[in-house]
């Protein structure tokens, strides 16, 4: 099983639309996979939002301390991507919109 962070503009399920940018998304859900199956266990709002500047730190900490395996976004900037490689947390990759479901049955 791993378990993967997806941010995304609205509290939802697994038809909620993945957010443009990682750190400023309003939510996070995290989503289990393994064996073809995948379950929602938890959606958290995004702690870095509250910051206006260093977001991409908190929310790197945020997944750390969620045991997350790997983060899905369209878009990661350059120190985002730096610490999650640092912490071995892999990149999946999205498109902006795109629904969570779509991403994660890859």
């Amino acid at each position: 099983m791993m378990l993967v962070a997806v941010p995304v503009e609205e509290k939802g399920d697994l038809d909620s639309k993945v957010a443009d940018t990682c750190a400023r998304a309003p939510y996070i859900i995290l989503v289990e996979l393994g064996d073809g199956e995948s379950r929602i266990v938890k959606t958290i709002e995004n702690p870095a939002l509250e910051f206006k500047h260093g977001a991409g730190p908190i929310f790197v900490k945020t997944l750390m301390d969620e045991g997350v395996e790997a983060v899905t976004c369209p878009d990661i900037g350059e120190s985002v991507s730096e610490l999650l490689l640092e912490h071995d947390i892999k990149v999946l990759k999205a498109r902006p919109g795109q629904k969570m479901m779509e991403v994660i049955s890859r």
